[in-house]
Protein backbone atom coordinates (compact mmCIF):
# COMPACT_ATOMS: atom_id res chain seq x y z
CA UNK A 1 0.00 0.00 0.00
CA UNK A 2 1.43 3.32 -0.67
CA UNK A 3 1.11 5.95 2.33
CA UNK A 4 1.58 8.48 -0.03
CA UNK A 5 0.49 9.35 -3.63
CA UNK A 6 1.64 12.38 -5.70
CA UNK A 7 -0.04 13.35 -8.65
CA UNK A 8 1.36 16.00 -11.18
CA UNK A 9 1.84 18.35 -9.02
CA UNK A 10 2.44 22.36 -9.12
CA UNK A 11 2.92 24.97 -7.07
CA UNK A 12 3.55 28.46 -8.53
CA UNK A 13 3.99 31.47 -6.76
CA UNK A 14 2.54 34.75 -8.15
CA UNK A 15 1.51 35.63 -11.45
CA UNK A 16 2.09 37.59 -14.67
CA UNK A 17 5.34 37.74 -15.55
CA UNK A 18 6.45 37.79 -11.85
CA UNK A 19 5.51 33.86 -11.35
CA UNK A 20 7.27 31.51 -9.93
CA UNK A 21 7.00 27.74 -10.50
CA UNK A 22 8.82 25.95 -7.92
CA UNK A 23 7.10 22.65 -8.24
CA UNK A 24 6.17 21.69 -11.74
CA UNK A 25 3.99 18.26 -12.84
CA UNK A 26 5.64 16.12 -9.84
CA UNK A 27 4.07 12.31 -9.55
CA UNK A 28 5.67 9.73 -7.52
CA UNK A 29 4.15 7.28 -4.91
CA UNK A 30 5.82 6.36 -1.87
CA UNK A 31 5.49 2.74 0.12
CA UNK A 32 4.70 2.12 3.23
CA UNK A 33 8.65 1.11 4.79
CA UNK A 34 10.53 2.88 1.41
CA UNK A 35 12.70 5.41 2.31
CA UNK A 36 13.06 7.86 -0.65
CA UNK A 37 15.43 10.54 -1.29
CA UNK A 38 14.63 14.23 -3.03
CA UNK A 39 17.44 16.04 -4.11
CA UNK A 40 18.27 19.42 -6.03
CA UNK A 41 20.29 22.48 -6.55
CA UNK A 42 18.92 24.88 -4.23
CA UNK A 43 15.94 26.93 -5.49
CA UNK A 44 15.14 23.70 -7.32
CA UNK A 45 11.61 23.44 -5.00
CA UNK A 46 12.32 20.42 -2.30
CA UNK A 47 11.65 22.44 0.41
CA UNK A 48 8.49 23.34 -1.55
CA UNK A 49 7.59 19.88 -2.05
CA UNK A 50 7.87 18.83 1.38
CA UNK A 51 5.84 22.07 2.47
CA UNK A 52 2.69 20.87 -0.12
CA UNK A 53 3.09 17.16 1.44
CA UNK A 54 3.32 18.69 4.93
CA UNK A 55 -0.08 19.96 4.03
CA UNK A 56 1.11 23.85 5.10
CA UNK A 57 1.24 25.10 1.40
CA UNK A 58 -1.60 24.33 -1.06
CA UNK A 59 -0.92 23.45 -4.42
CA UNK A 60 -2.07 25.40 -7.72
CA UNK A 61 -3.04 21.90 -9.12
CA UNK A 62 -2.16 18.26 -8.94
CA UNK A 63 -3.24 15.63 -6.28
CA UNK A 64 -1.37 14.57 -2.81
CA UNK A 65 -2.92 11.88 -0.74
CA UNK A 66 -1.23 10.62 2.76
CA UNK A 67 -2.54 7.44 3.89
CA UNK A 68 -5.40 7.66 1.66
CA UNK A 69 -6.23 11.40 2.72
CA UNK A 70 -6.65 13.61 0.10
CA UNK A 71 -4.67 16.42 1.25
CA UNK A 72 -5.82 18.76 -2.06
CA UNK A 73 -9.47 18.66 -0.81
CA UNK A 74 -9.65 18.51 2.77
CA UNK A 75 -10.33 21.72 5.25
CA UNK A 76 -8.58 23.39 6.56
CA UNK A 77 -9.38 22.67 9.99
CA UNK A 78 -9.75 18.59 9.77
CA UNK A 79 -6.05 19.65 7.59
CA UNK A 80 -4.38 20.37 11.00
CA UNK A 81 -5.81 16.89 12.92
CA UNK A 82 -4.22 15.31 9.86
CA UNK A 83 -0.98 16.63 10.13
CA UNK A 84 -0.79 15.79 13.77
CA UNK A 85 -1.95 12.01 13.46
CA UNK A 86 -0.18 11.12 9.99
CA UNK A 87 2.81 13.33 9.16
CA UNK A 88 5.87 14.17 11.15
CA UNK A 89 7.84 17.12 10.08
CA UNK A 90 11.00 18.21 10.46
CA UNK A 91 11.72 21.88 9.38
CA UNK A 92 14.62 23.10 7.92
CA UNK A 93 15.02 25.73 10.63
CA UNK A 94 13.78 23.38 13.44
CA UNK A 95 11.07 25.78 14.73
CA UNK A 96 11.22 24.78 18.47
CA UNK A 97 10.06 26.71 20.66
CA UNK A 98 12.22 28.92 22.46
CA UNK A 99 10.55 28.98 26.06
CA UNK A 100 10.04 25.63 26.33
CA UNK A 101 12.96 22.93 27.61
CA UNK A 102 14.13 19.81 24.99
CA UNK A 103 11.58 17.98 26.65
CA UNK A 104 8.96 19.94 27.04
CA UNK A 105 9.03 20.74 23.22
CA UNK A 106 8.36 17.20 22.59
CA UNK A 107 5.80 16.89 24.87
CA UNK A 108 3.72 19.31 23.77
CA UNK A 109 2.89 17.10 20.85
CA UNK A 110 1.46 14.21 22.89
CA UNK A 111 -0.38 16.89 25.23
CA UNK A 112 -2.26 18.85 21.71
CA UNK A 113 -2.91 15.26 20.57
CA UNK A 114 -4.45 13.85 23.71
CA UNK A 115 -1.87 12.04 25.52
CA UNK A 116 -2.28 12.07 29.19
CA UNK A 117 0.68 14.50 30.98
CA UNK A 118 2.16 11.39 32.38
CA UNK A 119 2.17 8.90 28.65
CA UNK A 120 3.39 12.17 26.77
CA UNK A 121 6.68 12.30 29.01
CA UNK A 122 7.25 8.89 29.06
CA UNK A 123 7.49 9.08 25.48
CA UNK A 124 9.02 12.19 24.75
CA UNK A 125 11.62 11.16 27.30
CA UNK A 126 12.09 7.72 25.75
CA UNK A 127 12.22 9.37 21.97
CA UNK A 128 14.82 12.13 23.81
CA UNK A 129 17.30 9.18 25.30
CA UNK A 130 17.21 7.35 21.74
CA UNK A 131 18.50 10.37 20.24
CA UNK A 132 21.38 10.19 23.17
CA UNK A 133 19.67 13.91 24.46
CA UNK A 134 19.43 12.48 27.80
CA UNK A 135 21.50 15.04 29.75
CA UNK A 136 19.97 17.60 27.61
CA UNK A 137 16.19 17.20 28.66
CA UNK A 138 16.02 20.24 30.79
CA UNK A 139 17.93 22.09 28.32
CA UNK A 140 16.33 25.61 26.71
CA UNK A 141 16.85 25.56 22.95
CA UNK A 142 19.77 28.58 23.28
CA UNK A 143 21.61 26.04 25.86
CA UNK A 144 21.81 23.51 23.03
CA UNK A 145 23.98 22.99 19.76
CA UNK A 146 22.56 23.18 16.61
CA UNK A 147 22.65 19.20 15.83
CA UNK A 148 21.08 18.79 19.14
CA UNK A 149 18.13 20.96 18.40
CA UNK A 150 17.77 19.21 15.46
CA UNK A 151 17.72 15.53 17.35
CA UNK A 152 14.86 17.89 19.36
CA UNK A 153 12.66 18.26 16.26
CA UNK A 154 13.23 14.64 14.88
CA UNK A 155 11.88 13.48 17.82
CA UNK A 156 9.37 16.08 18.18
CA UNK A 157 8.83 14.90 14.56
CA UNK A 158 8.18 11.57 15.93
CA UNK A 159 6.28 11.66 18.82
CA UNK A 160 2.70 10.91 17.37
CA UNK A 161 4.05 7.74 15.36
CA UNK A 162 3.53 9.08 11.99
CA UNK A 163 3.07 6.98 9.16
Amino acid sequence: MNIVEVHNLRKVFGKGDTAVTAVNDVSFDVERGQIILIMGPSGSGKTTLLTLLGGLLTPTSGTMRINGIMLTTIKKKKLSAVRLAHIGFVFQSFNILQNLTALENVQIIGDISGLSAKKAKERATKLLKKLHMDDRLTYLPSQLSGGQQQRVAIARALMNDPH
